[in-house]
């Protein structure tokens, strides 16, 4: 466009020379011919012709100048729009490509996770199909005994849960229970193992009084096929007489109208038992704990006997333990008493308590609460079978039951932890304190305690500190 503006412009330049020539060739020859006078009229004439023509021809040029910068200014605005778009293309082309891109990232994000997903659920399903299919053979004899007594330590609702969902699987065992204390029922398995003639099948106690029963001769030993590091913490008797399903599992207490604020900060800033000889926190709560008596044998034994094994340092420990003295604490011979007090404000924190007491009364609103301290120690629920038990088949199916995950589901109703890896419960060890590996779970690691001599280990280790019970 531009050079064909160029071109015209030229042209009329070049008309105009020659008019120009034209008409100063016509005056020469007027002259010469002697008609100056006459002709001078009519050149002027020309001339002024000639120069209108030429200003409209200026004008002509200049308006075509300025028709030619319009031109070349929308050029350059087309120009630039189409680098604009092209520019916009470009991002839109990215952006398109960007989206792509993250839409197949995520499908295949998903992909791997659900395939992940699938595996882990074919794996559950391998593990229930190993446990879901009792032995035939077992089952089959168990049936033709037709019969199951259970000696227990529990509260009487709690057994026969277990029994009635026992026999929803096994309908033509028939299943009865006593239910009465620890001493009281040693001391009918001493007598019944002195006659030479039993009448029970299943005890089914926490480890120290199955330890008893079994230092009395009157157990024999049986080891399920589930009692594996694959399905349970590696928690086992190491003379293969008894079978662990279950566990309480020792923390410390708190009243939650008393522990408030900053005394609250600092209780839950503890991560260790050790932590809690940290003069701070003697000095917050001194004079308002309340202890479980180490000197009796229960769970805050237990917890201080894993330690002494864990570690493997009797300076370390026993400086521990005279620590907590520091705190002037109110020693009891219960739990349960424990924590009725704790509940009722006669103390701020208890050491210790148990996890299921806490689980259950929070649900209708006691001001209780807990914090869990490493180790993780499991105060494992143990079954062992009768020496000479009427119905030995019915029993050693009972401990199956306990173990698969249906008699762990059972087990759980009681807000008791059932020990079994990848079960899911409210009070399982694994919904309680996820993320803790197997490894850094602790219980009856301390065979001189929980195997060989309790009450001498008592009182070498820990009566000389605490005093008796």
């Amino acid at each position: 466009m531009a050079q064909d503006i160029n071109n015209i412009t030229h042209f009329l330049k070049v008309i105009l020379m020659a008019n120009i020539a034209l008409v100063a060739a016509v005056v020469a020859i007027l002259i010469s011919a002697g008609s100056i006078g006459y002709t001078t009229v009519a050149v002027s004439s020309d001339v002024a012709s000639i120069r209108n023509r030429a200003d409209l021809i200026a004008t002509d040029i200049n308006s075509l100048k300025s028709t030619q910068s319009q031109v070349s200014s929308d050029v350059n605005q087309l120009k630039s729009g189409q680098q604009s778009v092209s520019a916009e293309q470009t991002a839109i082309k990215n952006l398109v490509d960007q989206r792509i891109g993250g839409l197949e990232k995520a499908l295949a994000d998903a992909k791997k996770a659900q395939e992940a997903l699938q595996k882990q659920l074919e794996e559950r399903e391998e593990l229930l199909k190993e446990v879901s299919v009792f032995d035939p053979d077992l089952v089959a004899a168990a049936s033709r005994e037709g019969g199951l007594t259970i000696y227990s330590v529990r509260d009487q609702a709690d057994v026969l849960l277990f029994i009635q969902e026992f026999q929803k699987q096994f309908p033509n065992i028939k299943a009865n229970f006593l239910s009465a204390t620890n001493p009281e029922l040693i001391s009918r398995i001493s007598a019944e193992i002195k006659g030479g003639q039993m009448t029970w099948d299943i005890y089914d106690s926490a480890v120290s009084n199955c330890r008893q029963a079994i230092e009395l001769g009157a157990t024999q030993p049986y080891k399920s096929p589930q009692a594996t590091e694959k399905f349970f913490p590696p928690i086992f008797d190491p003379n293969g007489h008894m079978s662990f399903f279950g566990a309480t599992i020792p923390v410390v207490m708190y009243n939650t109208n008393l522990v408030k604020g900053d005394k609250l900060a600092l209780l839950k800033s503890l991560r260790t038992w050790e932590d809690l000889t940290k003069p701070e926190v003697i000095q917050a709560f001194k004079g308002n704990i309340l202890m479980d008596h180490p000197s009796r044998g229960g769970p805050h034994t237990q917890v201080l006997a894993e330690m002494q094994t864990l570690w493997n340092d009797d300076a370390r420990w026993q400086n521990y333990m005279k620590k907590l003295l520091e705190y002037e604490p109110r020693l009891f011979k219960s739990t349960s008493q424990i924590f009725r007090l704790l509940t009722a404000e006669e103390g701020q924190v208890a050491i210790i308590g148990l996890a299921h007491d806490v689980l259950r009364e929070r649900k209708i609103g006691v001001p209780v609460d807990y914090i869990s301290l490493a180790p993780v120690t499991l105060n494992p629920s143990c079954l062992v079978v009768a020496k000479l038990a009427p119905h030995p088949s019915a029993a050693k199916l009972f401990v199956e039951f306990m173990m698969s995950p249906n008699g762990q589901a059972t087990f759980s109703k009681t807000l008791r932890s059932p020990m079994r890896l990848g079960f899911a419960a409210e009070s399982s060890i694994d919904v309680l304190f996820p993320g803790v590996p197997p490894a850094e779970m602790v219980g009856i690691r301390n065979e001189e305690a929980h195997f060989i001599d309790l009450r001498g280990w008592l009182d070498k280790w820990i009566v000389p500190i605490f005093g008796p019970a």
